[in-house]
């Protein structure tokens, strides 16, 4: 009776130790495995300070562009210039070769603009830069194509530039005059044109 007594107790203490190894071999591959608590644990680790090192350099963003929208540090970009307008053109004087038109044109950053006007005989082609002037935002501008043909109709228009952003103005025409009439007939004869010069005004008058 004794014997079995003890082969009893040893078999369940033989099977304890089993249950124990068991169990320890699945706690430790719960925690030590590739899908572990620990390898678990590194990833949520990991995962924080990414999440972190983002957020920081967002927030390092949105800082750095405060500071260049206040001019507290940095280069900001220029503005996009919307300022510049459309030139307003209108016709001054011409003679037998020459076509004189004035220009104005405003801007926001106030600065000086660039005009230049531009000549075809061809309504939709060809335009060649005639003459460029300079002036101030708002200020009238005075522009000259010279050497052009006598009797001719000639088509024009002005661009103004602030060397941000440009604008063009609409395209008009006029017929330059005919050497000893003066006006723009229809039979251009004679070799020179018959001029006045007004002293007040301070222009010519073709006769």
């Amino acid at each position: 009776m004794e014997k079995n007594e003890r082969g009893i107790t040893l078999l369940t203490l033989v099977i304890t130790i089993l249950i124990i190894i068991i169990l320890a071999g699945i706690t430790i591959n719960a925690t030590l495995g590739d899908n572990g608590l620990l390898k678990q644990a590194q990833d949520a680790k990991d995962l924080a300070e990414s999440t972190t090192s983002e957020t920081e350099q967002k927030m390092e963003d949105v800082l750095h562009e405060y500071q260049n929208i206040m001019g507290g540090g940095g280069t900001a970009e220029p503005p996009e210039d919307t300022g510049l307008s459309v030139p307003t053109v209108t016709f001054v004087s011409k003679t037998t070769d020459s076509i004189t038109v004035q220009a104005n044109a405003t801007d926001t950053n106030e600065g000086n603009l660039i005009y230049t006007l531009h000549i075809s005989t061809n309504p939709s082609e060809n335009y060649t830069e005639a003459a460029t002037a300079t002036g101030n935002s708002g200020s009238n501008v005075n522009l000259t194509a010279s050497g052009l043909s006598q009797y001719t109709t000639y088509y024009y228009y002005v661009t103004v530039t602030d060397q941000i952003s440009d604008n063009q103005s609409s395209t008009y025409n006029q017929r330059t005059y005919c050497p000893g009439t003066g006006h723009t007939t229809s039979s251009c004869t004679g070799t020179t044109t018959t001029t006045i010069d007004c002293k007040r005004c301070g222009r010519k008058w073709y006769l």
